[in-house]
């Protein structure tokens, strides 16, 4: 054995204060040097809410390190605390994973790259969730979960598949606090109906990084951006919810270009927002009242069958490109070009109306095609 545990005892004098598990009785260990540990808590959401079924009796947590499966082992039913000890250390880098295992309909899963020195702790294990973060420089990658995911145990509640991650059905993306997700694939989030549950939701945390270079992004609920949003040109963000009430925050970070692809979605973004590609409405509604921005280099907002029905705010294209889709499209304002040389296009058999004011920027020609444009405004 490579330590002594002297249990059920009580009171601070005997370890209580010291030792590894939540409550009473108090313990004492003592390890040799080789003994490394991981630990944390299991949680019901995002709040301190300990997962409902943890009891501190019944194995519940497992986790998978290199060639290794640990546990299952118990949580506490006060504070869903849990603990692995292991006497092998894996190398810098190594994913270490953990997941609520055996527990029909309750997943959870977080991916953690190993520092290469001490114990691992504070690791949150969080209902619905699927939470990316690195101990070490980083960045975690897809192939990092790959390293174990539901084809290897249905209990996980992710798969990576030719190096593309997907979420299962009732699953939440979570970029931890800090650190630096770098896919190196494409991620897809699974469509949701519920704008409440997490389902399909994308979360990046305070000070993280979603750095996605060209990679496809599909989110199938709501996106929130705390951190950075990383995107070289030419990507495709794809938002395929299937019911009304989803929202979009990317808040300082920009857009390359961006689809909506569901007949039933409807989306609204939460901040002004920019766009350094071009906007495609495939499928779905977008509605809102605050300013959306496409840059010079993209210049176009087309569609097929998906609406766009603003209340306020300036819609604005810088650049040239086009404008129109087969449904009937209502802005507040919109503002077509920047200044520079540039000609918007109206394609496609849908019409135009503007509530407010439609402007003609300086040095940009509109080709107003055969629909109407229906000025519905008292501007000028």
């Amino acid at each position: 054995t490579n330590f002594w545990r002297f249990k059920n005892h009580y009171g601070n004098y005997d370890g209580e204060a010291y030792d590894l598990d939540s409550g009473d009785p108090g313990e004492i260990r003592w390890d040799d040097s080789s003994i490394f540990t991981v630990s944390g808590n299991a949680y019901e959401d995002e709040t301190e809410t300990v997962l409902s079924i943890c009891d501190g009796v019944n194995p519940m947590i497992a986790m998978r390190i290199g060639n290794f499966t640990y546990g299952p082992v118990s949580c506490s039913s006060s504070t869903g605390a849990f603990n692995f000890d292991s006497t092998v250390k894996p190398a810098t880098g190594t994913p270490i994973i953990i997941w609520i295992d055996g527990q029909s309909g309750v997943y959870g899963s977080n991916i953690n790259r190993y520092s290469g020195s001490g114990d691992v702790s504070g690791i949150d294990l969080r209902r619905n969730r699927v939470i990316v973060q690195h101990d070490d420089s980083g960045p975690i990658t897809n192939s990092n979960l790959d390293a174990w995911d539901n084809d290897n145990d249905e209990d996980l509640n992710y798969v990576v598949s030719g190096g593309n991650l997907i979420l299962e059905n009732g699953s939440k993306l979570i970029i931890n606090e800090g650190d630096n997700f770098t896919p190196g694939g494409e991620v897809t989030t699974h469509p949701a109906s519920n704008p409440i549950a997490p389902d399909g939701d994308i979360l990046i945390k305070n000070g993280a990084t979603f750095s996605v270079g060209t990679n496809t992004i599909s989110c199938g609920g709501d996106w929130k951006n705390l951190g950075i949003f990383s995107a070289t040109f030419g990507q495709i963000t794809i938002f395929t919810a299937s019911s009304t009430g989803f929202s979009i925050d990317n808040g300082n970070s920009n857009f390359e270009n961006v689809i909506f692809n569901n007949p039933s979605g409807g989306w609204q973004f939460t901040n002004s927002i920019t766009l350094s590609g071009n906007l495609k409405m495939l499928a779905g509604t977008l509605s809102g009242n605050l300013d959306i921005t496409i840059k010079i280099k993209g210049g176009s907002a087309t569609g097929t069958a998906g609406i766009i029905n603003l209340t306020n705010g300036t819609f604005k294209l810088e650049g040239s490109g086009k404008i129109g889709a087969d449904s009937s499209w209502t802005f507040y304002n919109l503002t077509l070009g920047s200044g520079e040389v540039g000609t918007t296009e109206k394609i496609n058999s849908g019409n135009i109306e503007v509530k407010n004011v439609l402007t003609i920027a300086e040095n940009q020609t509109l080709q107003a095609g055969s629909q109407i444009w229906n000025l519905s405004g008292s501007g000028t």
